[in-house]
């Protein structure tokens, strides 16, 4: 054998597509799916054998019921289907479309009580998630996720307008906050939009090359809303590359840069706003 045959052979093991961490806790939830299973399994077989001796000797309606074992070993299915997509994107972050791969499995025969029993495997959706990554690696899909979402936020995908401007070293951003007054209180209140999650992790993975938090923003955004007279409207960032965030009342968030070429990269590389478009 060659070893252009020994290439056309080789077969990646799904344990070399993930890392070892992800390996760990996909075995774990599959272990304790299995577990559960088998005591459904338990239940469902005692059922069916006993199938026969109901049918004889069902009087005064005592004979043995399902109990809705087939209802629960089909949630417990799909719950890991579900648990396997979560645990990836909630880890990196990033929007998967989940699938029932095996629709036969999940297939509830009402009538006959019948069920798929045989165990799913972990292994058959990740290969699904890892296909849904297209090549890139979990990191480089956040990043090309995130900068989908932040061109989302900055253009109105109906009148094809943007809602970003820029003017020298500083981009101002439309509609990132939701600023409300309140008739019994004499002050405003903003609701943290997804468009400013959306922002302050790009200009994190643009001034450190990955996603970090901004110590300066955290008061923004470890809370459901914040109050503008207990903020510095104008925060000042301590960075390299990002001077400041400057918040306004009407929904308006200013970002500034080091200077105008900075500027210049984060609305063509992350907004997905053309240079061309630039006054």
């Amino acid at each position: 054998m060659n070893i252009l045959n020994k290439f056309e052979n080789f077969e990646l093991k799904q344990e070399d597509k993930i890392s070892k961490e992800d390996k760990e806790n996909c075995e774990k939830i599959q272990a304790i799916y299995e577990k559960v299973l088998s005591v459904y399994k338990g239940w469902y077989d005692i059922y069916h054998q006993n199938l026969k001796f109901n049918d004889e000797h069902d009087y005064y309606g005592l004979k043995i019921k399902d109990l809705s074992i087939c209802e629960r070993i089909r949630d417990l299915h799909n719950d890991l289907i579900w648990q396997i997509y979560n645990y990836f994107s909630s880890k990196y972050n990033i929007d998967l479309r989940q699938r029932d791969i095996d629709k036969s499995a999940l297939n509830y025969d009402y009538q006959e009580s019948k069920i798929n029993t045989n165990p799913l495997s972990y292994k058959v959706y990740v290969d699904d998630i890892l296909k849904q990554l297209g090549g890139l690696n979990f990191e480089n899909m956040r990043i090309k996720q995130l900068k989908e979402k932040l061109k989302d936020t900055c253009k109105n995908r109906y009148s094809n307008k943007w809602n970003i401007e820029i003017k020298g070293n500083v981009i101002k951003f439309d509609n990132l906050l939701s600023w409300n007054k309140y008739s019994w209180e004499n002050d405003y209140r903003a609701s943290i939009l997804d468009g400013f999650l959306f922002l302050k992790s790009s200009l994190s993975y643009f001034e450190y090359g990955k996603e970090l938090n901004f110590v300066e923003l955290s008061h923004l955004t470890r809370n459901c809303y914040i109050e503008w007279n207990n903020i510095e409207n104008n925060i000042k960032i301590n960075s390299q590359k990002i001077k400041s965030i400057k918040l306004f009342k009407n929904g308006r968030v200013d970002v500034k840069f080091s200077s105008s070429e900075l500027a210049r990269e984060f609305i063509e590389n992350w907004c997905g706003y053309s240079l061309s478009d630039v006054a």
